[in-house]
């Protein structure tokens, strides 16, 4: 009848402005957070306890021979093979190792390089140490009353597992400017997804509300009301750091998601009224089907 007429862009403003408000609040909380504990995003952290790999003697070492390096990735290639060195992740070998891989280079999204080795026939020999890896499906139950989430990460993969001195020698690599030994432990390797589970788990052990799925680490917040989940959440969220702090556990500011109703979480998306499966993962695992 044309009696009320609806100002759809006073409600985009007031949308907008709402907005606006919640971004504020969450940069100025991670701001705080990032402030308060410094310490806890910077460096490459280490877990307590040196890892001790352990070979079937009944499998023969191999040495891999050098791989070619493209020529555009030589010089990148000296600069990172420095930088880990300087941050005590390798170091060189000079002397007779009996196992030695090959190098392998990723070039990340942001153009710089991640060092990896090729340890397919080390894991060969690798005897692995079968601590059992929870998945989402464990951890449902206890998130029934939950009402914020904060998803974070560790820093660096695996490094922050320490190698043995007779274990470091088995990572041995090639370069075009001699051989490396991995004194963290690297990507690729079979023992390390347990290894790294087992250490990261015994280093929260006792946080409540707490979840660890590999280096993915969740908080939630419980409570009647939104503001009790929230303070809730912000006492757990404040013990995890100082643990963090204590343990010498790393996160990454960068992928830091804090106080949300729904976050990402090891391919689901987790929200206040459920579990429901991730459309950015949905989506990727449908293209991949729809382009064969």
């Amino acid at each position: 009848m044309n009696l009320v007429k609806v100002q759809y862009e006073n409600i985009m403003a007031l949308d907008s402005i709402v907005t606006e408000e919640t971004v504020k609040v969450e940069m100025w909380c991670m701001d705080n957070i990032k402030k308060d504990y410094a310490d806890v995003f910077q460096g490459d952290g280490c877990l307590e306890g040196a890892y001790r790999m352990e070979a079937d003697p009944k499998v023969t070492p191999v040495k891999v021979p050098k791989r070619r390096v493209p020529v555009g990735m030589v010089a990148p290639l000296k600069a990172e093979l420095s930088d880990l060195q300087q941050r005590g992740i390798i170091t060189p070998v000079d002397c007779s190792t009996e196992w030695i891989s090959s190098l392998v280079i990723v070039r990340k999204p942001s153009g710089n390089l991640r060092i990896c080795i090729d340890p397919r026939p080390l894991n060969r020999a690798l005897k692995r140490c079968h601590f059992p890896l929870p998945t989402i499906d464990d951890i449902l139950p206890d998130l029934s009353r939950a009402k914020v989430f904060t998803v974070c990460d560790l820093k660096n993969g695996f490094w922050p597992v320490t190698l043995d001195e007779e274990s470091s020698y088995m990572t041995t690599f090639t370069t075009p400017y001699g051989r490396y030994r991995w004194l963290r432990m690297p990507i690729g390797i079979s023992p390390t997804p347990e290894v790294f589970q087992r250490k990261l788990s015994q280093a929260l052990e006792g946080l409540q509300g707490i979840y660890v799925i590999a280096d993915d680490i969740l908080i939630t917040g419980e409570g009647e009301t939104l503001e009790k989940a929230n303070q809730d959440h912000d006492d757990k969220l404040r013990a995890l750091l100082n643990r963090c702090r204590e343990k010498n556990i790393k996160l990454n500011a960068e992928k830091f998601q804090l106080r949300r109703s729904e976050v990402p979480y090891i391919g689901h998306l987790r929200t206040a009224d459920g579990l429901r499966v991730d459309p950015e993962k949905l989506f990727k695992f449908t293209n991949q089907i729809c382009n064969g």
